[in-house]
């Protein structure tokens, strides 16, 4: 009987401490509607990276970068990712309004024809060294949030995991 009362105790104690996919706000076309209206001259650039503990800097080179309109589901989903949660259910419809490019080398990105608002600029970044201990593949998800205004070119930093 003791045993399986600290069996039992013992999978509820597990189940408890499993990640479970979070809770996504729902798409709303009201949130979404604003960046619809696209500007040729609205740009946004910026470069993309991180610094690992001996402070070389890691850049995200050949990696895709996502544009997200910064609305309530595309912030769930872009807070999940870099809390390292099990993927979020995006919803398709948000796909519309999204948009991706490749860094180049130096982790160095632009996406053109934006309509102004805020965004959320999501990359990721991972490197590789061996060890005694085997082979490690630190780096993950970052981003920043930004906020574009019409007929002008901002600029942006993607270089923290910081979740609020």
């Amino acid at each position: 009987m003791r045993r399986l009362l600290l069996g039992t105790a013992f999978v509820a104690v597990s189940l408890g401490c499993v990640a479970t996919a979070p809770d996504v706000r729902p798409f709303t076309e009201t949130d979404y509607a604003p960046y619809r209206n696209a500007s040729q001259a609205t740009s946004l650039s910026g470069q993309a990276f991180m610094k690992a503990r001996g402070g070389e800097v890691r850049y995200a080179a050949g990696n895709v970068v996502v544009l997200d309109p910064a609305t309530p589901h595309s912030e769930d989903v872009v807070r999940s990712l870099v809390a390292g949660l099990p993927g979020p259910k995006e919803e398709p419809r948000a796909k519309e309004f999204q948009k991706t490019t490749l860094a180049d080398g130096e982790g160095r990105f632009r996406f053109s024809g934006l309509a102004p608002g805020d965004y959320f600029v999501r990359t990721y970044v991972v490197w590789e060294f061996d060890d005694r201990l085997g082979t490690h593949h630190p780096g993950g998800w970052i981003y920043n949030r930004v906020t574009v205004h019409e007929n002008e070119a901002a600029t942006v930093v993607v270089s923290t995991r910081k979740v609020d």
